[in-house]
């Protein structure tokens, strides 16, 4: 999968664990700000912890797995820094959020190579992703505000949906610096992820009209080879019936 590292050991390790960790970079994405929220049970919130623990386990063992059994570990680490990232960050409340932006990097990068050819899926996998994220994030963020707009999960997922979409309806919006450098953040994402949708689809259009051309050059091409092969054809018997002539003669 990391084309960089030329380690075959470690290529397959990460062939292998390519969608489980895919999967669990989603499942972590959720459950680390998840536990914040007010209407959960404290018995949810706990074992939620340990889902979180058990994820971040699994995250360690897979990064120091693959440096133990490269053979060219330095390279390794200087190529590996967003799981390292994601490791080594406390567990601490107020560092929370920062887990976060490794674990998008870490995600994008292993979608990009796994979808490498298809943007339009890229796309959406990266909006997806984006919308959680950036959910979760401006919810820890505006509910401590003294007069919050977002003051819900929900409230959340429907700002970040209308802003990745370009949408903007502009009913719920940050009301703190930290949240509106978010959402300048998810702006110019929505904008990105949209541009690519519309190239692509536009691509798809005129690669069909390219196909289409070419089917209709190749038939007439077809065409003139059939006419030329029949005047061959016709000039070959001329011949030979000359040829038959001037034997008898």
């Amino acid at each position: 999968m990391n084309q960089k590292s030329k380690d075959p050991y470690v290529d397959y390790w990460e062939k292998v664990a390519e969608k489980p960790m895919m999967v669990l970079s989603l499942i972590f994405a959720v459950i680390i700000v998840l536990p914040s929220a007010d209407s959960l049970s404290p018995h949810i919130k706990t074992w939620l912890g340990h889902l979180d623990l058990a994820i971040w386990i699994i995250f360690a063992i897979d990064y120091f797995g693959k440096l133990f059994i490269s053979s060219h570990r330095r390279r390794f680490f200087r190529t590996h820094l967003f799981e390292l990232a994601i490791v080594v960050l406390p567990f601490a409340r107020p560092l929370r959020l920062l887990r976060l932006v490794p674990l998008v990097g870490y995600f994008l990068r292993l979608t990009q190579q796994r979808l490498a050819g298809r943007i339009l899926q890229f796309a959406v996998l990266a909006a997806v992703l984006i919308v959680v994220s950036s959910s979760l994030i401006m919810y820890e963020i505006e509910r401590h505000a003294p007069h919050p707009n977002i003051k819900t999960l929900a409230d959340a997922f429907w700002w970040s949906i209308a802003s990745v979409t370009t949408v903007g309806y502009g009913d719920v919006y940050p009301t703190t610096g930290a949240g509106r450098s978010v959402a300048a953040l998810v702006l110019v994402s929505g904008i990105v992820i949209v541009g690519i949708v519309t190239a692509s689809i536009a691509a798809t259009f005129i690669r069909s009209d390219e196909v289409e051309q070419d089917a209709v050059d190749m038939k007439a091409l077809m065409r003139k080879l059939n006419l030329l092969e029949e005047k061959l054809d016709a000039f070959a018997k001329k011949s030979e019936n000359r040829l038959d002539s001037e034997g008898e003669n």
